[in-house]
């Protein structure tokens, strides 16, 4: 059975999870501009992180 909040609050799971990624992605862009791609190695396992956790939030439940 679907019931309205069940969908409300997967809604909200997958805008979270959005919102992770996107955020992230955002600081990952931002720390590559700003020292180069020197640094590019650092922010890049953060992100997968981020993005592995917004997947566990989207499809762990």
């Amino acid at each position: 059975m679907i019931s309205c909040q069940n969908v409300i609050w997967g809604c909200r799971m997958i805008t979270v999870g959005y919102g992770l990624i996107l955020g992230f992605g955002a600081i990952t862009a931002y720390m590559v501009i700003k020292y180069k791609v020197l640094r590019y190695f650092i922010a890049l396992p953060l992100f997968m992180i981020a993005a592995q956790a917004a997947a566990i939030l989207l499809f762990g439940n």
